[in-house]
């Protein structure tokens, strides 16, 4: 399994908010899976396919239901026109064979998991960020000892002008 590891972004703006939304809905509209949107949203943005999900499952779908519910529509009729099964609605309390208990408490391990990998993300910036400011720090640490060298020979020039000025005197 492969981690690929992007910048880490703190907020969102609406034209992210936009690719996000725009992206996942095309991608289920039109058979695909929310994943892929989530997948293909990362790759636009530089965030992972978990930050994309989770914004999208914890803000957009709700803030954009009535685009999120056109998008299901489409897909059910994608499906109908593929010849592709149609999910038949459980019985209440039910979603297949899992009950809705199970599917919140996939839910809440998803959650984490997004947020783990938000983690994930931060913790490479911030590696990334201590390499600069070494190499930085390096580039400094030469500069500093140029100096001093730079220094300690115009200190012996001016003793040997200091000298040779009392042996004319």
């Amino acid at each position: 399994m492969t981690i690929k590891i992007t910048a880490r972004h703190d907020g969102w703006d609406e034209k992210q908010d936009k690719i996000v939304l725009d992206t996942v809905l095309k991608h289920y509209s039109e058979g695909g899976t929310q994943i892929a949107g989530y997948e293909e949203a990362g790759e636009k943005l530089g965030r992972t396919a978990g930050a994309c999900g989770f914004r999208f499952n914890s803000l957009l779908r709700y803030k954009y239901k009535k685009r999120f519910e056109e998008a299901k529509k489409q897909r059910l009729e994608w499906r109908k026109a593929k010849g592709r099964p149609i999910r038949q609605k459980a019985p209440e309390g039910r979603i297949g064979v899992v009950t809705v208990q199970q599917k919140e408490q996939t839910s809440e391990y998803k959650q984490a998991l997004y947020a783990v990998l938000d983690q994930v993300e931060w913790i490479a910036e911030i590696e990334t960020e201590m390499e600069t400011l070494e190499k930085k720090m390096k580039s400094v640490e030469l500069q500093k000892e140029a100096a001093k060298q730079e220094l300690a020979h115009r200190i012996d020039a001016l003793t040997q002008i200091k000298k040779s000025s009392r042996v004319n005197d």
